[in-house]
């Protein structure tokens, strides 16, 4: 089964990809679509609201009485109901969040807000992230995450999603308990930016934002962008080390669904874009700037699974690519806005370990990759559909630190990257197939806060 999502127990949900496509998630947003700015909230308002939110949704599933939290109707939805939850209740940044489990546990790591758990104690609005095989290795060792909503008399109660037996269509929103010193609880994630209890405002200053990497001025260097809730700023690439930083835009701009880099005008500098539930908005680059953003679609567009940003149809122009359990979707660009969303696949796609996008073929147009921990299968990119999946590999692959697809070798076709902690090891692409995994390094080598290729 080329997307290898079978449950361990009744009570597995969505496992995560260990390299996380962007997210960034707030409630806030203003009638155009961009979301607003404002002074810092109070953390304990927001976690106050994160509880609320969660048991509101107490007794309701992932098909109804809507088509599920973010779309995530007949699949594991844990992951989904807990970053919707934060997404509701105003949580700033919740960059990294997707459809898998372990996602929240990479989110804390990046945001510095990880705690085990041993020595913690969980507040009100943290996640709690279970492995239900703990001190076993696999290559999804968080199962399952939850809202806390309450400590005492040594338990922690929690409120999530697709919790329970059951098929992921018909399980609830239900409210457990565990004891906090059960070997199930990995540990337990902070909203970035949240606080505690103590009803300090949070900080919001500065530059906090996950770089991302792109050639915003077009001169074939990967430059340096940090986006802000109120400002985004870039340091670009000289050849040999990296300019100051520069403010390029001073607008409050970002998306409540996902945050994306990529050059949708095709004029060879990477633009910002801002996706939400219902519109799209971007941030053209003039070189040295970001022009004023304006709404390049106003359709509900969203991935249960994954949202991505890619050439798929090999115009020379960035797509938006919204990734289900069992269907894909497209919106190709004009170079001035986006096209209606279209339908490329109807097959179901998508990998235990991660999920990419990348042009492994070498045709000029990206496909897409589902990776799992003992193969490889890919939907490769016609210009106007993906073909069916295929099998590229039938390898035990996959990185403890993080997984990567990129052009590794410069022979114009994307490879996958293992990144362990004291090794890296790559399956190149032949253009039909994948080889075996070599090894390209054998020193330690890995970020405390994120990790690129």
């Amino acid at each position: 089964m080329f997307h290898a999502m079978s449950s361990r127990t009744s009570r597995n949900s969505k496992r995560l990809p260990r390299n996380v496509v962007s997210a960034l998630i707030l409630s806030l947003l203003i009638t155009v679509g961009v979301l607003a700015s404002g002074p810092p909230a109070h953390a304990v308002t927001v976690r106050d609201a994160i509880v609320t939110t969660a048991q509101s949704q107490l007794g309701k599933t992932n098909c109804s009485p809507h088509s599920g939290y973010y779309n995530s109707c007949g699949i594991h939805w844990c992951a989904n109901f807990a970053r919707w939850v934060w997404s509701q209740a105003g949580v700033t940044p919740v960059t990294g969040l997707n459809s898998w489990a372990q996602s929240f546990k990479v989110y804390g790591f990046a945001h510095n807000t990880y705690h085990a758990r041993s020595g913690y104690t969980p507040q009100p609005g943290d996640a709690v992230i279970f492995d239900w095989n703990p001190g076993q290795a696999d290559d999804h060792p968080i199962d399952h995450v939850a809202i806390v909503t309450a400590v005492s008399g040594g338990k922690v109660y929690y409120t999530g999603g697709n919790q329970g037996s059951g098929a992921p269509t018909v399980t609830q929103v239900t409210a457990e308990n565990m004891s906090l010193s059960s070997g199930y609880i990995d540990g337990y994630v902070s909203p970035a930016n949240a606080g505690s209890d103590s009803g300090a405002p949070s900080d919001d200053s500065g530059p906090k934002a996950v770089p991302g990497f792109a050639d915003v001025n077009g001169d074939g260097r990967s430059d340096l962008i940090a986006q802000n809730s109120t400002d985004t700023w870039v340091r670009l690439s000289n050849g040999a080390g990296y300019n100051a930083p520069a403010q390029w835009s001073n607008v409050a701009f970002y998306g409540s669904v996902a945050n994306h880099v990529g050059d949708v005008n095709g004029d060879g500098r990477a633009d910002l874009i801002a996706q939400n539930d219902y519109s799209v908005w971007v941030m053209t680059s003039t070189g040295n700037s970001f022009n004023a953003p304006t709404q390049w679609s106003a359709a509900h567009f969203g991935g249960a699974v994954a949202d991505h940003v890619g050439d798929i149809t090999g115009d020379g122009r960035a797509d938006l690519i919204a990734q289900n359990g069992s269907s894909v979707w497209v919106m190709t660009s004009t170079g001035s806005s986006l096209n209606a969303p279209a339908q490329w696949s109807t097959s179901a796609f998508y990998g235990s370990v991660a999920d990419h996008v990348g042009d492994i073929t070498g045709d000029g147009r990206a496909d897409l990759i589902a990776q799992n921990g003992s193969s490889v299968w890919v939907m490769t990119s016609t210009g106007s559909s993906l073909n069916a999946p295929a099998q590229w590999s039938t390898s035990a692959f996959y990185g403890s630190v993080a997984d990567h697809v990129g052009d590794i070798t410069g022979d114009g076709r994307a490879d996958l990257i293992a990144q362990n902690g004291s090794s890296v090891w790559v399956m190149t692409s032949t253009g039909s197939s994948l080889n075996a995994p070599a090894q390209w390094s054998t020193g330690a080598f890995h970020g405390t806060i994120a990790n690129h290729g």
